[in-house]
């Protein structure tokens, strides 16, 4: 469908050979139903992809050339004069008559096969067009035309009848001589990779076996995806053509599904790419986390003999200010400028009794956190301390040592001013954020 949108031609044909053979044969069907996939930017023509006889590079070159256009890409002949001077007064080869014939006497010893019938006329159902295959049959129902490639067929020409048989709701089936790897031409090429990259070959071998085994047998030639971008040689074996697959609407017939199975190799190898990815990193999340620890008893250590014992190494510490800063995490450049009214708090929390001061019990600390109504005297990191006696579960311990009742009045009156939209100041989002990170419990 036409975007509007413009890219370059190595973009749109790609570095994979057979994505580029079938887009060929996409092009040329989307010229030919009026609807081109791509257009020449600058006279709006639609346009094929020609490959080079031997360097096998491709190119675009315009479906139509009037002269409307500065780039020219045709040769001087029509593509009808080109057809004339190649086919004109050519007598069928001799080997095109073989062939003919050995279809024809593998397919009259299977009995799946019926109306059998050497170059007949086919009228189109929905046009008046006219075909005339080398053989035509009728498979179980389902019209077969069989054709002969001899290296000699334009892609327009396989192009064309692979239209006129799908829309004729028949099967095109291309049968080849010979399918040497060395030897291979673009011609076969326009088949092998618009069918799924099988090929079939008819020959004297092949009529004895149909005539042994009283079916269609052929030799199938084939590739089979080794990674998602690497192929194995040509593989070959003589097979019954009821062990194919048919596509009447893809026009294919294959025995191995080179896509399908190149399909599922490149699946499984995003897949083993993704569990590596995802154990790489779990691998340096567990790295992190380890070093998160490392650094958390760090500062635990310190903090303890700070507050504890009043001892405090300026050079650990500084130490310590950096490996916070490595991950992510402030601290200032001495202890005593932290939020430390809080930090000892949640510390007794932690351990079921005070740490920091000199109380008997946590309701002292509570009233610390908590000492008055008004907002100014909120401590700003609050909701961490209703989080902490939550988390380390000391809301039981707290009321009984509320003798006098005064702390459950105290929060009552929190609840009113919050209620009211008076909240506890903000505080430095980086001692939040510190907070959490020196008591893992709050955050989960």
């Amino acid at each position: 469908m036409f975007s509007g949108s413009v890219q370059s031609a190595d973009r749109a044909i790609g570095d994979e050979y057979d994505a580029a053979i079938r887009l060929r044969t996409d092009l040329y069907e989307s010229v030919a139903t009026g609807a081109p996939k791509y257009t020449c930017p600058l006279c709006g023509v639609g346009v094929y992809l020609n490959c080079m006889q031997f360097q096998r590079r491709f190119y675009f070159k315009h479906a139509m050339e009037d002269g409307r256009c500065p780039i020219q890409t045709r040769n001087r002949l029509s593509q009808q004069q080109i057809d004339a001077i190649r086919y004109n007064g050519v007598k069928e080869s001799q080997l095109h008559k073989q062939m003919k014939e050995w279809i024809r006497k593998c397919l009259v010893a299977d009995s799946n096969f019926s109306e059998v019938v050497v170059e007949g006329h086919w009228k189109g159902k929905l046009t008046s067009e006219y075909r005339r295959p080398d053989i035509r049959a009728t498979y179980r129902g389902l019209p077969v035309a069989f054709e002969v490639q001899l290296s000699s067929t334009y892609l327009n020409v396989i192009a064309e009848r692979r239209m006129f048989y799908q829309q004729e709701g028949a099967l095109l089936f291309w049968i080849f001589a010979n399918f040497d790897e060395g030897m291979r031409k673009l011609t076969q090429d326009d088949v092998f990779y618009n069918n799924n990259q099988n090929a079939f070959l008819v020959n004297a071998e092949t009529v004895h076996a149909s005539d042994e085994r009283g079916q269609f047998v052929l030799k199938c030639i084939w590739r089979e995806p080794v990674t998602g971008t690497e192929v194995s040689d040509l593989q070959q074996q003589l097979i019954g053509f009821d062990q194919l697959t048919l596509s009447q609407k893809k026009q294919q017939s294959y025995f191995y599904d080179f896509y399908g199975e190149r399909e599922k190799i490149m699946e499984a190898e995003a897949a083993s790419l993704h569990a590596i990815e995802q154990q790489r990193v779990a691998e340096y999340k567990l790295r992190q986390d380890r070093r998160r620890s490392e650094v958390r008893v760090n500062f635990h250590h310190q903090w303890c003999n700070w507050v504890g014992h009043s001892i405090l190494d300026l050079d650990e510490w500084s130490d310590l200010v950096a490996e916070m800063d490595e991950i992510g995490q402030f601290i200032p450049e001495h202890p005593g400028m932290l939020p430390g009214r809080i930090i000892n708090a949640l510390f007794s929390l932690k351990f079921g009794y005070p740490f920091g001061w000199a109380y008997k019990n946590l309701i002292e600390v509570a009233h610390i956190v908590l000492p008055g109504r008004d907002r100014e005297k909120m401590d700003p990191y609050l909701e961490h301390f209703w989080t902490g006696v939550r988390v380390f579960q000391r809301a039981d311990a707290i009321r009984e040592d509320d003798q006098s009742g005064k702390w459950q009045a105290k929060v009552a009156q929190h609840r009113a001013l919050i209620k009211q939209g008076i909240k506890p100041p903000v505080g430095d989002s980086r001692y939040h954020s510190l907070i959490k990170f020196i008591f893992p419990e709050l955050a989960a």
